[in-house]
This record gives C-alpha cells, structure tokens and sequence, in this order.
C-alpha cells in the first residue's frame, strides 16, 4: 500500500487522533505523534513488507493492542509497530518475544516512527532482559532519538511519568544526556570530519553499521558547503541509495541527486560527478534516459583523463542530428547540460 501525498491525510490524522482521544492506546505512547509533520504528505513512500506474520490475539486483547494491531499490518504505519512492540515485550494478548518486539520497533524506525521507536530500542537493549545487553545499541538508538526528536522530548522521556499505563521502565536520563552531548559536539564538527563520521557509519567502522545515520551525517556535511568529493556522495547516495533507504522519498529523490551532482560535475568539475552523470543518462536506470547529456557529461570527464568508454567517437556516431546540435552548442559555448529541462 502506497501512503504519503496518496494516501488522505485526513484518514491518517483522523485514525491518531480518534484512538488518542479515545484513549484506547496507553498514554505517553500516542504523545507527539498524532499531527504528522508536513513532509510525510508532500512525497510518497511504500511502507516496507512487514518482518513476520500478524500474530493471533486473545480475546481477552485490550483495545489498544486490536487497534495496534490493524494499524501495523492493515496500514503499515510506524505508530501501529511500536504498540505491537510493546504488546510483544509485556505479553499483552500476544506471547511474550524479545526477537518480535524488537523487529516490530526497528520496523517502526523504519517506517517513519521516530520518536518512540529509537527510545524504546535504547531501553530494550540497555535492560537486557529480552534481547542481548548491548550498551553500545542502546546508545546507538539513544543518539538516533536525540537526533529525531530533540531535547524537551527526550527529557520527558527519561521521566517515569512519561510511561504512566505502561509496565516498562523509563529510559535512563543519563543514557540520553549522553547522547545529546554526543550529537552536538559532532553537529560543531567541520564538513569533513562528518563526512568521516557519515562513511564510518556506512562502513560500521567504529560505530554499528547503520545506513540512515550515514545519510543523515552526510547531509550535515553537505549542507551549503560545494566541496565536490562531499556534493558527489551525497548525489550518488540519493541517485543509487547505496547508503541508505530512499524510498521513502519517491521521485523527489531525483531531482536532489541531479542537483547535488551536477554541483560537483559542472561548478566544480569533479570527473567522477561527470563519469556518473554521463552513465545514468546513457541506461536510463536512475535518470531519464537521454543521449546528448550522457555523450556531454561523459565527454568533459575524458578531458580530465578519466577513460570512460573505449571508444567516445563510436558513441558519439549513434546520436540523431538533434541530439548532437545539443552536444555542439554546450561544447561550443562551454556550457553545461542543464539539471532540469
């Protein structure tokens, strides 16, 4: 099922909203999440498949683990993921499980439920009592939670009257104290040195391996700095999703790759940003497919060395007479294929 600008945000708000007010779903949990931010209707995304089978419920269910229940697996939404999280660790109305309230609450993370999720990953793997004691996760999810949530929410999180309903202990104050600290020294960081932090998260070279990480560190190091080797990262990870999970942004998605990269390919002539360019327009896997950009970008990296196809010429011979009039006008006039049409 396809949500975001598809799916009527009157519906989405309207389900958060009625269960809230209702009251069907343990407090503290709904908090925060009922209004979703603007973004999450301006581009569409797939909710990815969900990790395990729905589980029968009691009869003697609680409402709000029924209604956890469809939201997961009928809508896909994140929200839904979390209580079934919980539902999975206390044993409400479903066997008690470690493994499944862990892959529901990393299900939840990834489907866009960012507040709770990571906080309750922290908790789960600081306990121990479920799943492997790992102080490493748990700080890990901690820095993902004061990353996406910020600081008021994270304190009321280490309140014990934040989980009122809830058989759960509070996540430790020190834990996320910690993790903010953390996070804002590495905010102070140079372009460079986030950029270093963005590949060691992509790699799990000193830190767990974690693909959104590494993108959110890489768009910090982007941000308005035109260093190419930074711009070209970026560009490829939105162009290929080779550092992360891009699916949620839909075609969007595109028209950022093309503008970063042609940022490094054109403002600074960085030939990998050219090589790439030229390749995507060629397939038309990527990028829409389109001759003259792709004989142009590959022609200006093979004036910097780069050898990009062993015969340049050959490629050139198969353009249309059109196609290469636009090839001659950018050359002649040392122009650049422009991003967008």
């Amino acid at each position: 099922m396809t949500f975001g600008a598809s799916f009527p945000r009157a519906v989405v708000c309207a389900l958060l909203l009625c269960f809230a007010s209702a009251g069907s779903v343990p407090a503290g949990v709904i908090q925060g999440s009922a209004v979703l931010p603007d973004a999450f209707f301006d581009i569409e995304f797939e909710a990815s498949p969900p990790p395990f089978d729905p589980p029968e419920l009691a009869e003697d269910a609680p409402s709000w683990v029924r209604e956890a229940h469809e939201l997961a697996w009928e809508f896909g939404l994140g929200i839904g993921w979390t209580q079934m999280g919980i539902a999975f660790e206390t044993g409400a109305a479903v066997e008690r499980s470690g493994d499944k309230a862990e892959a529901s609450y990393l299900h939840a993370l990834a489907n866009h439920e960012t507040e709770y999720a990571p906080l309750l990953l922290s908790r789960l793997h600081g306990l121990g009592e479920l799943v492997d004691f790992s102080p490493a996760r748990a700080d890990h999810y901690a820095r993902i939670a004061a990353i996406r949530s910020g600081e008021r929410f994270l304190d009321d999180a280490a309140d014990r009257a934040f989980w009122p309903s809830l058989p759960l202990t509070w996540v430790p104050r020190k834990r996320l104290r910690a993790a903010l600290e953390w996070v804002k020294e590495r905010e102070s960081w140079s372009h460079d040195e986030r950029f270093a932090l963005s590949l060691a998260y992509e790699h799990g070279d000193g830190v767990p391996q974690d693909y959104e990480m590494a993108l959110y560190w890489l768009v910090r190091a982007s941000g308005h700095h035109r260093k190419p080797k930074i711009q070209f990262y970026y560009g490829r990870c939105l162009l290929i999703g080779y550092c992360a999970d891009i699916s949620h942004l839909g075609n969007s998605r595109v028209l950022f790759a093309k503008s970063r990269l042609h940022t490094a390919a054109a403002l600074n002539k960085y030939s990998d940003a050219q090589l790439l360019l030229g390749l995507e327009y060629l397939s038309g896997e990527n990028l829409p497919m389109d001759r003259a950009k792709g004989y142009t970008w590959l022609y200006y990296a093979s004036q910097q060395g780069v050898e990009v196809l062993k015969d340049l010429d050959a490629l050139y011979d198969q353009l249309t007479p059109d196609q290469r009039d636009e090839v001659h006008r950018w050359l002649e006039t040392r122009s650049n294929p422009p991003v967008m049409r």
